[in-house]
């Protein structure tokens, strides 16, 4: 299985070359001030290695954004010599780029994979031309299609590609489609995501004064119903609410991390970390960020050490977003607290309503319950 308890990194590069109405990432169209960016990250690598101490070994290294792929290959290239200077990378280290099919030329992505990335996600989001202009994606249909084979062509064997459903207006024919034009390229991996309206983004401003319209409750369930029947069909192993993958080896190394509470360290303008039970972000302003970085200061919004309580939820909440659930026998060294005793009632009542299922140590949604995952997380919150 390709995950571990190793800890993990995460790049956050805030440059797009046109902003997503949908998106809630932070992300500026501005690219100036590229150049003064990448000089200012690698000061922030280098000051957080000295003041967390690292001994740590990871095994992976997630670059996402924004749009990675609008920097040149120099720029990622001093990123991953800066990261491997101050952390101990894993000889197998796992390290992933984001790109858009729209920024893409055989050209890059050879010299991509020529500086060790060996796991590549493309933003495919549909392969419907209204849907990619609804979305505002600057990519055409015939762009993901060739930058898929672009990278089959420069040798890249772990791809992922994201999809979103319930747009506006999407019909079930639409959706098949894009997925079975998705599967006809054989993905190592699929990120298969539910329309959300974030506060703040031009989506929930138009939802909000009626210019669009969210599909009903009842639609989303029956997309995310055809995206499990098709991809589970074709042989992948659905492992967490939005993720599937052709075979556990091809699991996302990065994201099971967050899943399963591993430490992780985050770097770029509102990038997050988990760190010896104490979390941490950045704040989100590139120029605030590079202002802090060059007074040598770490450019933090916030710093809690987490309390017992929070930690509990935080592992309910994400075991449960995953296949396998909360490993009781883990649970109970870990926090030293029965599961199932504490939340008697509540998994109870999800078993009896075929939400949950408790099988080989493990308490976890069934398929019915990873349709409502959101609404069930709820039910586990420790005071």
């Amino acid at each position: 299985m390709n995950i571990s308890r190793k800890s993990g990194l995460y790049i956050h590069i805030p440059f797009c070359r046109s902003k997503c109405g949908y998106c809630d990432f932070y992300s500026i169209e501005d690219t100036s001030l590229t150049s003064t960016f990448i000089n200012v990250l690698l000061t922030e690598i280098e000051l957080t290695a000295s003041q967390v101490k690292v001994k740590n070994q990871f095994d992976t290294l997630y670059i996402g954004g924004g749009t990675p792929s609008l920097l040149s290959t120099n720029q990622i290239n001093d990123i991953i010599n800066t990261i491997s200077k101050y952390f101990n990378l894993d000889n197998d280290c796992e390290i992933t780029i984001e790109v858009n099919p729209g920024t893409l030329d055989p050209t890059q992505l050879k010299q991509l994979s020529d500086l060790g990335i060996n796991r590549i996600s493309i933003g495919v989001q549909s392969f419907i031309e209204d849907e990619l202009q609804l979305l505002d994606r600057i990519h055409t249909t015939d762009e993901s299609i060739n930058a898929i084979a672009d990278c089959r062509q420069v040798g890249f064997n772990n791809i992922n590609l994201d999809l979103i459903f319930a747009l506006p207006n999407q019909t079930t024919d639409n959706w098949n489609y894009t997925l079975k034009k998705a599967l006809s390229f054989l993905p190592e991996h699929l990120s298969v995501y539910n329309l959300t309206y974030e506060k703040e983004t031009p989506f929930y401003k138009n939802l909000m004064e009626g210019r669009i319209h969210r599909l009903d409750e009842e639609k989303e369930i029956e997309y995310f119903s055809i995206a499990h029947s098709l991809l589970t069909d074709s042989g992948y192993k659905h492992y967490e609410v939005s993720n599937y993958a052709r075979s556990e080896f091809y699991y996302s190394r990065q994201n099971y991390k967050y899943w399963q509470h591993v430490p992780y360290l985050g770097f770029g303008p509102s990038a997050h970390s988990f760190w010896e039970n104490s979390r941490w972000a950045n704040i989100r302003s590139v120029s605030g960020y590079i202002s802090k970085l060059r007074q040598k200061e770490l450019p933090r919004s916030f710093k809690e050490k987490l309390k017992t309580h929070q930690l509990i939820s935080e592992h309910i909440f994400l075991a449960l977003r995953t296949y396998q659930g909360v490993f009781l026998i883990d649970f109970e060294r870990h926090f030293g607290i029965n599961f199932l005793k504490k939340f008697v009632r509540e998994t109870q009542e999800l078993i009896d309503n075929k939400l949950a299922i408790i099988h080989d140590d493990f308490f976890k949604l069934t398929e019915k319950g990873m349709l409502i995952c959101d609404e069930i997380l709820l039910k586990f919150t420790v005071e």
